[in-house]
């Protein structure tokens, strides 16, 4: 028979939390349940590290593609709407903060993949790396 955490993982959840409640630590499936809280930390980052990347996609088409500011209305919406979710993550989960900075220009190059593939332009095109700094990039309204 399968266990319960590999058959219905809502079920496994709800057993892991009563146990924890109820003090009986001792009872829980303490492998998988230290991989779920790792995986947590983890997803929180990504979701960071994601929409950091889509800002800095939209800050380089803005400033390196300025003829395409037709899509100015979306870009600044999206540069908004990112710049506003990483905010958020990071004042829930201040210490995100410290692992992105140490990450900064394996996020821009990640940006920059997707500035190139979703222009007619070349990786030459743009910066080699970033032009600006986190804290420009946070800052509310700023747009190069």
């Amino acid at each position: 028979m399968k266990p319960l955490y590999d058959t219905d993982f809502y079920s496994w959840l709800q057993e892991q939390a009563r146990l924890l409640e109820q003090g009986q630590a001792n009872q829980c499936d303490l492998d998988n349940l230290i991989e779920e809280v790792e995986d947590m930390g983890k997803r929180h980052l990504r979701k960071l590290d994601s929409h950091l990347t889509e800002l800095l996609m939209h800050l380089l088409k803005w400033q390196y593609q300025p003829q395409k500011w037709e899509y100015g209305h979306s870009w600044e919406n999206s540069i908004r709407a990112h710049r506003k979710q990483a905010r958020d993550l990071m004042e829930k989960y201040p210490s995100l903060e410290a692992k992105i900075i140490s990450d900064w220009e394996g996020i821009f190059e990640s940006a920059l993949r997707s500035a190139v593939i979703d222009t007619d332009m070349t990786k030459e095109d743009f910066p080699g790396s970033c032009p600006w700094t986190f804290g420009q990039i946070m800052q509310e309204g700023w747009i190069p």
